[in-house]
């Protein structure tokens, strides 16, 4: 499967091995700009719906078979439950890690394997057959960005469909900065060189999906997952989306993005937090989008809040983090409709049964309690003649 109105890349004649008179042919059944209020609509209530759960893990070795069907070779290569690579924030000024390091460049076998997904969720006994799409997390989001040419494979078994990207790249150098950065944030195993991935299962929409998708690091202290980040200058707007939908398929809720000066390039002098927004950002002011009160009604309102936020720069409401708020931009559109009833809720129900020691009564009169005074005194009285 390709997808592309038009293609990006025509330098070359072929893509992956195929034409690219083939991505010219593919096109889109509906464009976008039919039905755009529809689809903006429909877009971001499956956004909020999407609810990622993690149900696994593995690790994976660094160097995989070359047989993408081989069940026996990918057992040997992986470990289930994975080995946790915790988050360890890095004193700064830190030293990235040797980019010297002997055998770093990783050959990736030319077909990929959907195997670790499935040895994964069979391990923690997870039937594939109930969910009507089943990817590692990169397939989703190319159709997500949808920023390139790609060759996805598809199969359908029974009523799930199985998705198998096509890499464009056949080797990694784990000499990066990113993968250095990565190494120097977390801790080291001494089991197995692979990389961490976490089973999650979610929902666009009605499809139900599950992933596997390569986690970072976690924090030790609630166990969430981090995607760790190295560049030298802040995300613009489309590393902000490809981080954002990295993060958003595999439920994670922290980017932690290293940065290095110009003069040193192997040394990270800042660490900076981001919070991924999984759900429409509300503002301060309780709103979806920004509004001028005086202005021209009629004038488009500005989008809110970029889809990550710095943790020291997010506003705050009574001491609580606006993206704290927990309001779906479909229950937003509701309450703006001008003939929206809210539903009422239910009625309480009784935390103890009624008795003598748990009621209502009303407060006894002043004359009341003038008279159960008086009947108490005599009896006092009479108590104080028999002692």
């Amino acid at each position: 499967m390709a997808s592309s109105l038009q293609p990006k890349r025509n330098k070359k004649k072929r893509h992956n091995g195929l034409p690219n008179s083939l991505f010219t042919r593919l096109q889109l059944v509906m464009a976008l700009d039919d039905f755009p209020d529809q689809l903006e609509d429909a877009s971001s209530s499956y956004v909020d719906s999407y609810d990622a759960r993690v149900l696994g893990s593995c690790t994976l070795a660094w160097h995989l078979p070359t047989d993408p069907l081989s069940v026996s070779n990918y057992r040997r290569c992986s470990v289930i439950p994975g080995q946790v690579p915790y988050y360890v924030p890095p004193l700064l000024p830190c030293p990235l890690p040797s980019d010297s390091r002997p055998n770093s460049r990783i050959v990736k076998p030319t077909h990929a394997s959907i195997l670790p997904l499935l040895l994964t969720a069979r391990q923690v006994r997870v039937d594939v057959r109930q969910y009507d799409f089943v990817s590692e997390r990169n397939s989703l989001r190319k159709f997500m960005l949808n920023d390139e040419d790609y060759i996805i494979s598809v199969m359908r078994f029974d009523n799930t469909i199985f998705l198998r990207r096509h890499a464009a790249y056949h080797s990694i150098d784990r000499n990066d900065k990113g993968y250095r950065f990565e190494e120097m944030c977390t801790t080291t195993s001494n089991y197995l060189n692979g990389d961490y991935h976490q089973l999650t299962e979610g929902r666009i929409g009605e499809l139900r999906t599950l992933i596997l998708a390569e986690t970072d690091a976690i924090k030790q202290e609630n166990g969430e997952a981090i995607e760790l980040k190295c560049h030298k200058n802040l995300p613009g707007k489309w590393m902000q989306h490809d981080w954002w939908s990295q993060s958003y398929l595999s439920g994670t809720n922290t980017i932690i993005h290293g940065r290095h000066s110009n003069n040193q390039a192997s040394e990270i002098s800042h660490l900076v937090e981001y919070r991924v927004h999984h759900v429409q950002y509300i503002l301060p002011e309780g709103r979806a989008k920004w509004w001028h009160p005086g202005e021209n009604a009629d004038k488009e309102e500005e989008e809110g809040s970029s889809l990550l936020t710095p943790i020291d720069g997010v506003a705050e409401i009574q001491t609580t983090k606006a993206w704290g708020a927990k309001i779906s931009s479909h229950l937003i559109r509701q309450l703006a409709c001008a003939d929206y009833e809210p539903e009422l809720p239910p009625l309480s129900t009784n935390e103890y049964r009624d008795g003598s020691e748990i009621g209502e009564a009303e407060d006894p009169s002043p004359e009341e309690e003038a008279k159960v005074r008086a009947a108490e005194e005599p009896a006092a009285d009479e108590g104080e003649e028999k002692k």
